[in-house]
């Protein structure tokens, strides 16, 4: 850092300083409530005195605040199109659930499309043994039977 220690030196004719730390202080003429007198303020001080004087800390504050509102009104968002979302499930024209290949599941079962005839096409799982229900189908190695109960 530049410095100069020659008496009756100008203010003005001083080098200026490469850097500064925050505890390093300046020398300079300072006039408060009336009197001018000759003190040292730290690096810190005076950042926080330009800070406040040219109104970044409401600048800040205000930031922060609207950042904590901003948060707030995304939470309420989020929860309100999720109960949304639970209210619609299960009822007319409501929302329905997909499976991990994007296709329409209801009630547990994949529905696959329809076919050119207008039958539903499904997947399951059948059993592998008669159930003994009536009317239930079920695998019995390459064929699907139909249980007569």
């Amino acid at each position: 850092m530049a410095t100069t220690n020659q008496p009756g030196q100008p203010i003005s004719g001083l080098p200026f300083a490469d850097s500064v730390s925050p505890t390093d202080a300046l020398l300079g003429i300072i006039t408060k409530a009336g009197g001018t007198g000759a003190n040292q303020v730290s690096i810190l001080v005076l950042a926080q005195a330009i800070s406040a004087a040219t109104g970044l800390d409401d600048a800040v504050e205000a930031a922060q605040t609207s950042a904590a509102s901003a948060a707030a009104k995304a939470e309420a968002a989020g929860s309100a199109a999720s109960d949304a979302l639970l209210a619609s499930r299960g009822s007319a024209n409501g929302v329905a659930a997909l499976s991990g290949n994007k296709r329409l599941v209801l009630g547990g079962v994949e529905v696959l499309g329809a076919s050119q005839d207008g039958h539903l096409l499904i997947t399951v799982d059948l059993p592998t043994a008669d159930p003994e229900i009536s009317g239930a189908l079920w695998n019995n190695g390459q064929y699907v039977m139909i249980s007569a109960g």
